[in-house]
């Protein structure tokens, strides 16, 4: 799954990039205590925590936000350690993640799942929207919870269908922003998963930024 972030993890710089890679490691095997090589500025943790939970779905293991400690060891070398806290056991998380993807793969045996990618993307939004029931708590912000528990908020519809269209190699990014009523007053915040081409757009016109 790593491999498939294409939208804010390509914004990062190298150095960025290695900090993602050795927290998402971390977190894919529940670590409790991820030891980070080298030292960065806390401006590189914010970016690279903002750059998981917009293109990692499938991390739904891990609670928000995490800790992260900085200090000097016993021959004076400043050490970091991000302590995440998490949902489930790690087999758990396995387990829940090997259905989702099982059910996410028995889409495409459905007759209306099409042949394109737009198809495809109207029939997991779909899928989601009739078998899934909107609620206002923590955990549903989870892609889990929507296909296992028939239940999700904003971001966890958003979650559901960025995972749904990363498993079948559709670009798909994040977009958060408010809604507005028609008299210009700020009406509510919306997590929506938008699809793109490259070169049209999002992320390499610059489109959207952490």
């Amino acid at each position: 799954w790593k491999s498939l972030q294409p939208s804010c993890n390509q914004q990062l710089t190298q150095k960025q990039k290695e900090l993602f890679s050795e927290l998402y490691d971390g977190i894919v095997e529940n670590q409790a205590s991820i030891q980070i090589k080298g030292t960065y500025p806390y401006s590189d943790y914010i970016r690279v925590y903002r750059a998981i939970n917009f293109d990692c779905p499938e991390l739904f293991n891990i609670k928000w936000p995490m800790k992260c400690y900085v200090y000097a060891n016993s021959v004076d070398e400043i050490v970091s350690r991000v302590e995440p806290q998490y949902y489930m056991s790690n087999s758990e998380y396995k387990q829940r993640l090997e259905i989702v993807i099982g059910k996410i793969k028995g889409m495409s045996s459905a007759a209306s799942f099409g042949s394109t990618d737009v198809d495809h993307e109207i029939y997991i939004q779909r899928y989601l929207i009739e078998n899934v029931t909107y609620v206002l708590q923590e955990d549903a912000r989870r892609a889990d919870r929507a296909y296992l528990d028939g239940y999700a908020k904003c971001d966890g519809y958003s979650n559901a269908t960025m995972l749904a269209l990363r498993y079948y190699g559709i670009p798909c990014l994040n977009i958060t922003g408010w809604t507005y009523e028609q008299d210009g007053k700020r009406a509510a915040h919306r997590r929506l998963p938008h699809l793109y081409h490259p070169g049209h757009g999002c992320p390499e016109a610059g489109g959207c930024h952490l």
